[in-house]
């Protein structure tokens, strides 16, 4: 495994870190240098000023391929179930989550694999995209297009210590301290809306998440630096391919 899963009450996130080639490949093409030709802030929900589409092919290339093998494991971890066949995409975590089996009719490697004509599913990555955030800006709650997202963590300016500095927190759980978070929101198994938050901070650097693309979800703002928090996001759609063609 890759990965490593932090679970909700339905469902959840997988956590990997970034292959070491592919992170070194972020850092010189969009840390050190910046394309900043296709500003993507006027389509995205947060509250950011600089977001820029990102064009580098290899940083694409081996992006969408880690996916896909994360992809594979959320299920191995969070439970897949029968595809429907009448449709196109044919499924939704959100779905496979509620009709969850031990032994699934069609596993998840049979449906992904080659059919009678040749053809391979695979997951299809869309707009690759970069967030330079700066001190007090945010991402609002919102939920992303596709079937998965994701969210790679490139430089985090701040520690959670410096952070408790400017807002401690009320008790020792952290449990109302929003600062820098990432906070996704989901019912309980009572139909309770609940918010859930990871305290993502400088150890978080080189680290990616995959959740969901309908899991609402939000950043809050950071205050204790004056650098930039980086981060890239995509999403997922099931993309059918000819054999040999990938």
């Amino acid at each position: 495994m890759i990965s490593s899963p932090i679970p909700l009450p339905l469902g959840g996130i997988l956590q990997a870190k970034i292959p070491s080639n592919l992170y070194k490949r972020i850092l010189s093409e969009c840390v050190d240098k910046r394309d900043t030709s296709v500003p993507v802030n006027n389509t995205l929900a947060g509250h950011i000023e600089n977001e820029y589409e990102v064009k580098d092919d290899i940083i694409q290339y081996q992006t969408r391929d880690f996916v896909n093998k994360l992809i594979r494991e959320y299920y191995v971890d969070y439970g897949y179930s029968e595809p429907r066949v009448d449709e196109f995409p044919i499924h939704t975590p959100a779905l496979d989550i509620w009709s969850k089996t031990e032994n699934p009719r069609v596993s998840y490697d049979t449906f992904m694999g080659e059919d009678k004509r040749g053809y391979v599913k695979r997951w299809k990555q869309q707009r690759l995209w970069i967030n330079y955030m700066k001190k007090h800006e945010f991402n609002p709650p919102h939920t992303h297009t596709g079937t998965f997202s994701i969210v790679m963590f490139i430089k985090i300016p701040f520690d959670i210590e410096d952070e408790e500095k400017v807002f401690p927190p009320t008790n020792t759980e952290r449990i109302l301290n929003y600062n820098g978070t990432f906070g996704v929101t989901a019912c309980n198994y009572f139909g309770q809306i609940n918010d859930y938050r990871l305290h993502i901070d400088r150890t978080w650097e080189g680290t990616m998440l995959l959740f969901p693309a309908n899991m609402r979800h939000s950043v809050h703002p950071f205050y204790s630096s004056d650098e930039e928090r980086i981060t890239m996001s995509s999403n997922y759609v099931l993309d059918r391919v000819k054999y040999g063609l990938l």
